[in-house]
């Protein structure tokens, strides 16, 4: 991952955002997009086309998959209104499910339509990394937990 790139040798959890992207054969605006998505979950700050990570971004490298997964959920709910909202509405409901068309009504109040579902979309990646929900793609449901074997 990014973050575990960063945390090693040369750039130990500092770097300069072009030597970042040639270390990692990346085009910057896909370094850019990358580099928000770590800032945005409070992994990383970022300040005249440098990054560097947080605490929580070496304690995530250091971890191994499960605990990366709790600690990437923890940023999301800390850091990730949207993802919070979710989760509040999923512990809220008696069989902890939820219709995606509810998420994107509220979403479709401030952005548009097709904005509004790449935004979900993100948001259900995320949280499907971190188990906090699953999301079964055929019915639209939400529900809490990582998904059933």
């Amino acid at each position: 991952s990014l973050i575990d790139l960063i945390d090693e040798a040369p750039f130990n959890g500092k770097g300069d955002l072009a030597d970042v992207a040639e270390a990692e054969s990346i085009e910057m605006n896909d370094l850019l997009v990358l580099v928000e998505g770590l800032h945005m979950l409070g992994f990383a700050t970022v300040s005249d086309m440098s990054i560097t990570l947080k605490d929580e971004a070496r304690g995530f490298h250091n971890a191994d998959v499960q605990e990366r997964k709790s600690i990437f959920a923890a940023q999301l709910i800390r850091h990730v209104p949207l993802v919070r909202r979710i989760h509040q509405i999923l512990l809220e409901q008696a069989d902890h499910k939820a219709r995606d068309n509810r998420i994107l009504a509220e979403l479709e109040e401030k952005v548009n339509a097709e904005e509004a579902q790449t935004i979900l979309d993100t948001a259900i990646n995320w949280a499907r990394y971190a188990e906090l929900f699953s999301y079964d793609y055929n019915g639209g449901i939400l529900s809490l937990g990582p998904p059933e074997a």
